[in-house]
């Protein structure tokens, strides 16, 4: 499996017959340009969809929050600055995904078996995030598609409150509840978008289990086990806290 023959081949085989692809990819030296190139759109996409919800967020609190005195003025340069911060730490973070996730893989394999590769598992981490990548494009049209039927309420108390306390201290979690309500199809598109977050790690497991079987020399049974539990842990306390904040506005 070279880099540069019959790209779309690969891809063929990747996605029809990804034991093969892994048991390929684990018999040659390790190739991080397509891998790279999967988590670097993976952390484009979703900078671009955080950028787009919090640019939205934004539009109804600025007029009542920054009013027409001269902090107004520097509204500009504090949204360039907040999405500049979006947008590094979201690509940033689509990195972490494949190490945190292959380290994980190659450790635990490592208490069944010693002939695994941490280059060839991270590699194969990188390749089942393709799933993650489209749910990160996703969002974006997503995002459009709700967007003319969302809307929050904030409380007319909200706004003396955040300024007298700029850190938020004086809010709890409560009286955040009661001040900021958003209506049904907001709640909808976060419950949407919380559900095809887990729908999209369930796919990359799919190809992680191949994955990690084929790159760590460990049994079908094996691999599922290591790849499933942590998974499952992880959807658990990203996805679980979003679906029950929610559903309560329901």
């Amino acid at each position: 499996m070279s880099d540069d023959p019959s790209v779309m081949a690969r891809f063929r085989t990747f996605f029809l017959e990804p034991d093969t692809f892994f048991r390929d990819l684990a018999a040659q030296p390790p190739r991080y340009r397509w891998p790279m190139l999967i988590v670097l759109l993976a952390g484009i996409f979703s900078a671009i969809a955080a950028w787009l919800e919090a640019n939205w967020m934004s539009s109804i609190f600025r007029p009542e929050y920054f009013g027409v005195d001269q902090s107004w003025a520097f509204y500009p340069v504090i949204l360039f600055l907040t999405v500049s911060l979006i947008l590094v730490s979201m690509v940033v973070a689509s990195f972490f995904i494949p190490i945190v996730a292959g380290l994980v893989f190659y450790l635990l394999a490592g208490f069944v078996s010693k002939s695994g590769s941490l280059a060839h598992t991270f590699t194969a981490t990188c390749w089942g995030m393709i799933p993650l990548a489209v749910y990160e494009a996703v969002q974006i049209p997503l995002f459009f598609m709700f967007l003319p039927f969302m809307d929050i309420t904030v409380s007319p108390e909200f706004i003396p409150i955040m300024n007298k306390s700029m850190s938020g201290s004086g809010l709890d979690n409560a009286m955040l509840t009661h001040m900021i309500i958003p209506n049904r199809m907001f709640i909808a598109h976060a419950l949407v978008n919380n559900g095809l977050h887990v729908v999209a790690y369930l796919c990359c497991a799919w190809f992680w289990i191949p994955a990690v079987r084929n790159t760590c020399g460990i049994s079908h049974r094996q691999a599922i086990g290591i790849v499933l539990v942590p998974l499952i842990l992880f959807l658990m306390f990203s996805a679980g806290p979003v679906f029950i904040r929610n559903i309560h506005y329901l």
